[in-house]
Formats: structure tokens, C-alpha cells, sequence
């Protein structure tokens, strides 16, 4: 049986974000909406866009539970193809990462509700609200650090965003350092150097995106490595019972950081 999957897209992208409709009923992809706007060679889309496209197969749903000291036990699916069944194991980092990440960031923000990950036919991974979208690939094991860099999403980038792509490394800055604050509570301050060390950023340019339009928003040097260095010098200056002594404590030092902008950027 095949499953209908949309979502909507409410903004416009450069060309490198445009997916082109395939025609006939075999199409992965249905665009809906209004059509293209073209500028030569350079599709974009005016809002609101909405894509759906069928997923291959019904899903067999493997659940683990997270038990979190201050609320109830939150159940943790695993939204996997009926081949890959018996590969949940590939997922085993989830539970203890949301543990880890809680220590750091505050309780998890969703746990009346769950937090799935569900896999799909297209590589990469991409954060949604109590589900994240796997590239199939996640199934076979190796992907641990992606799937505690969205996990990282769910208190940034899904509780709390950037109100525009500007600041999207508020988003991915925070999600690049929590895999380090992961490595942190596992292994010691060791383990989050060398994490932090594995995404060094030796180039030029600002975190800040001056045309989210026509830049290259998800660059990863600047708004993911650079991203999560700000944060990682932000601690060394405030210390870490400032950053770290209760839920909000990180939040309010990327207030002091972002200053005037605050409301704008995703620090309320």
C-alpha cells in the first residue's frame, strides 16, 4: 500500500532548492501550487508551496522508550521499511542522546508526545517536530552523529528557530555543538574537545547570511562548524554555570550575544 507524505515549503529558494515535477502517475514528486516563477535558467517558488510524494512502502514502527526524571516516559519509533526490521539496532544511540542533550539543553521538549524517526527514499536527514526524516542509508548503521545532530534540532530549530534564514545558524550552530555536548557527557572533557577540534573552521565570512536568497544558507563551514564555535567561545566566556545551571541558562547567553537582535533571532 502506498502512503501519501507532503509538507509545506513557504519560502523561496535558489535554483539548488527547486525540485522539478516528474510528469505521469509514477512521479516521486507532485508539485502543488502555483508555478514556478523563472528568471532565465532560475526556478523559484512563490509561497505557499506544498510537495507530496508516496513513500515505498508501509512502515513497521519499532518503539523504545526514554524515561526522563521529570516526566513521564516518552516513547522514542523508529518508523522502519519491513526489509530493514531487524536493523533498529542502528538507532541505539536515540535514547541515550536524549538523555545526554536534556542534561545540557533542558528537558526534551516534546515528551507528551513522542520522538520518531522515520526512513526515507532521498540521502541526508532532515529535523521535523517529533519525527526526522532518515536517508535510508541510516538503517545500516554509521550515521550516530547525524542522528544526534537532529535529535539536537528538536530543542533548536523545532521548539525554538530563527525567524529567518539570516540566522539559521542558530539552528544548525546549536544542533553541530550539541553532537559535542554529547561527546561531553559520554566521554569527558576530553571527548568534547576532540569533537570540537573534528569541526574546526579555519576560513573567512560570518555566520550571518546576508541573502539568504541567493547564499548558500547551509553552508557547512559557517552556519554548522562556525556555528557551534560561537557557542563553544560563548561558554569559555561565561562560564558554564551561567550556560549550564538550569534549562534556560544556554538560551539567555545567546540573548547577551545577539544583543538588540535577540527577538529577531530565535532568543526569546
Amino acid at each position: 500500500m502506498t502512503r501519501l507524505m507532503g509538507f509545506r515549503w513557504p519560502s523561496r529558494f535558489p535554483q539548488t532548492w527547486w525540485s522539478r515535477p516528474t510528469g505521469g502517475s509514477s512521479g516521486l514528486i507532485n508539485f502543488q501550487g502555483p508555478a514556478p516563477a523563472t528568471d532565465g535558467e532560475n526556478p523559484t517558488l512563490s509561497p505557499p508551496t506544498s510537495f507530496r510524494w508516496p513513500s515505498p512502502t508501509d512502515y513497521v514502527a519499532i518503539t523504545e522508550w526514554y524515561v526522563p526524571q521529570q516526566s513521564d516516559s516518552v516513547p522514542v519509533v523508529h518508523y522502519l521499511y519491513p526489509e530493514l526490521a531487524g536493523n533498529a539496532g542502528a538507532f541505539g544511540v536515540t535514547v541515550p542522546a536524549m538523555g545526554d542533550l536534556a542534561s545540557r539543553f533542558g528537558p526534551y521538549p516534546f515528551p507528551e508526545e513522542k520522538y520518531g524517526q522515520a526512513l526515507f527514499p532521498l540521502g541526508g536527514a532532515m529535523e521535523h517536530q517529533t519525527c526526522t526524516s532518515m536517508g535510508g542509508w541510516a538503517a545500516y548503521g554509521g550515521w550516530e552523529w547525524i542522528i544526534v545532530h537532529e535529535l539536537g534540532h528538536q530543542w533548536r530549530g523545532d521548539m525554538v528557530t530563527c525567524a529567518s534564514f539570516h540566522d539559521v545558524w542558530l539552528n544548525e550552530g546549536f544542533a553541530t555543538y550539541g553532537e559535542a555536548l554529547g561527546q561531553e557527557v559520554e566521554g569527558g572533557v576530553g571527548a568534547y574537545h576532540a569533537a570540537m577540534a573534528g569541526n574546526a573552521y579555519w576560513g573567512g565570512g560570518t555566520v550571518y547570511v546576508e541573502n539568504p536568497e541567493a547564499d548558500d544558507i547551509f553552508d557547512y563551514g559557517l552556519s554548522y562548524q562556525k556555528g557551534a564555535h560561537v557557542l563553544h567561545m560563548l561558554r569559555h566566556v561565561v562560564g558554564d554555570s551561567p550556560c549550564f545551571r538550569r534549562p534556560e541558562g544556554i538560551r539567555r547567553a545567546v540573548c547577551l550575544l545577539v544583543g538588540p537582535h535577540r527577538r529577531s533571532s530565535g532568543g526569546r
